[in-house]
This record gives structure tokens, sequence and C-alpha cells, in this order.
């Protein structure tokens, strides 16, 4: 029983507001319906809200069943979705990253594309993009086969498509050495911790902005994936009498992410992993 017409007044805009909430909630699951194995875990969000509003809403017993019941038969066929998008993710994901020349390997949880692991969270309706084996994650993209291949196809252009000038590459790289052989006690020939060598290679590739106003803005990014790529990519490893040489990695080496370095040896994904880098003395 109304009091006031003030209260009846906002009792029926606030109903308003809440019909026309419902409304729109089913107005964007219709539309996400179209493509409803693709859509799956945005429909089940909308329909989790929607439940939730439904709940304000004035309906008389026979219409609050009517909403009960379309709510019931929409949980089921999500349900049936999910089974189904399990079923074809793998598949229409293969399909795809077939045009971009990748070949897709594995099980869930984890798939394999080239130098790529794809890490499948149906729970999270969402995908991880690793580097080689969940060495570096590169990226993610919600679970949309087609949105899973563009990102593995920016990450492999933005991994693959920077030149690399060998020689440069090489003499940086054996400068950093000695600045960490230099910093350790070290002599030149003696294995220096090889994301050391990273650090020191990280601030030669910066340019004079750079060292004139150390700003972040100003800083050149050169990560580990871009540093392991480079290592299997360079094909020139002596320098001025001296050869490039990676050390593998112990046990040991591997508890601590800061002291190895995954290296690929192929392009499908096979790889090693090091702990340390040197320059020997070649004839």
């Amino acid at each position: 029983m109304f009091t006031s017409t003030t209260e009846l007044r906002d009792y029926l805009a606030k109903s308003a507001k809440v019909f026309q909430r419902v409304g729109l909630l089913i107005k964007a699951i219709e539309a996400l319906e179209k493509s409803p194995i693709d859509n799956v875990y945005r429909i089940e969000k909308l329909v989790d809200e929607l439940q939730k509003a439904v709940v304000s809403l004035p309906l008389d017993d026979e219409n609050k069943r009517r909403v009960e019941s379309w709510l019931s038969a929409r949980s089921s066929r999500l349900q049936a979705d999910k089974d189904e998008l399990r079923r074809a993710f793998g598949i229409k994901l293969e399909g795809f990253l077939k045009e971009q020349g990748f070949e897709l390997k594995g099980q869930y949880p984890q798939l394999k594309a080239g130098l790529y692991t794809i890490e499948v969270d149906f729970d999270k309706a969402q995908t991880n993009i690793w580097y080689g084996p969940k060495q570096e994650l590169m990226g993610r993209a919600k679970l949309s086969p087609s949105e899973v291949a563009k990102q593995v196809e920016r990450t492999h252009k933005g991994l693959t498509g920077r030149p690399l000038n060998e020689e440069s590459f090489l003499k940086k790289l054996h400068e950093a050495y000695l600045r960490t052989l230099s910093k350790m006690g070290r002599k030149e020939g003696e294995h220096a911790p090889i994301l050391h060598v990273l650090a020191e290679y990280v601030f030669l590739e910066q340019d004079k902005k750079f060292y004139t106003d150390p700003r972040r803005e100003h800083f050149k990014g050169y990560s580990r994936a871009f540093f392991s790529y480079d290592l299997y990519r360079l094909r020139q490893r002596r320098l001025l009498g001296k050869e490039l040489s990676l050390v593998v990695a112990t046990r040991a080496d591997t508890v601590r992410r800061e002291r190895f370095l995954w290296v690929p040896t192929d392009d499908k994904g096979n790889g090693t992993v090091y702990a340390y880098l040197y320059f020997r003395e070649v004839t």
C-alpha cells in the first residue's frame, strides 16, 4: 500500500528502469545468439545479470513462471554451447592458424603452434599466448578461435619482423659480456650469467635521448623473448677471433627465472635452456 503520491511515483519509475534494463539485456543476448558458440561466455554473463535483474520485476505468478522457464532453458542451452565450444574450439583454431602457416598440436589445456604455447582456460574464457614452453607471456585473448589466431599472428610478427644486423648485435653483445665480467671481477673467456649480459645489452641499445633525460618514455625496451629469438636466428657467431658460446643450464639454474633463458633450436618450438654465455678464442 502506497501512502503518498511520491512513493507511488518512485515505485513506478524504479519499475520502469528495471523493465528497461531487462529489455536491453534480452536484446543483447538475442544479438549474441546469432553466433552462440563464439559468444557463449558473454551470453552467460548477460544471463547472470538478467537473473539478478528480474528479481526486482513486479510480475504476477504466471509471468514470473514464464521468465523462470526461459532462464532455465537458456541455462541448459549455455551448457550445451560450452560443450560444443570445447569440441569445436581446437578444430576452428587449427583452421585459422593453418592459414598463417602454423601447425596446431597438443591437447587441452596447452596447445602448440610453432614457437608458441596456447594455454586454454575454459573456466575463465580466455587464453594465454606464451613464447616457447610457457617461458614468456606474450599476450592474452578471449576464448574465440579467430581472436586467438589474430593474437598469435600479431605476436609472431612483432617477434620475427624486427630487423637484425648480426654484426652490430654481436659487437654489442660482446661489449655487454665484457661489462658483466668487469662487474663480477672475472676475465674474458670466463662464463657470464646470460641474464646479466642481457641487462647490460639493453643499456647499450639506448640512444642519446635516454642518457640525456632517462625518463621511461625515452627507454627502448628489449625483452627476454626478443633476446632469445635473436640468439636463435644469429648465424654469425664469430667476432675478431672470438666465438659466442652458450652454456646449458643445470637443474639448479632453472629454479629461478633470473638465472636462465630458453632459446629455440627450430621454428617448431623445440629449444634449450641456457644459464651462461661467453666468447672463446678461435683460430
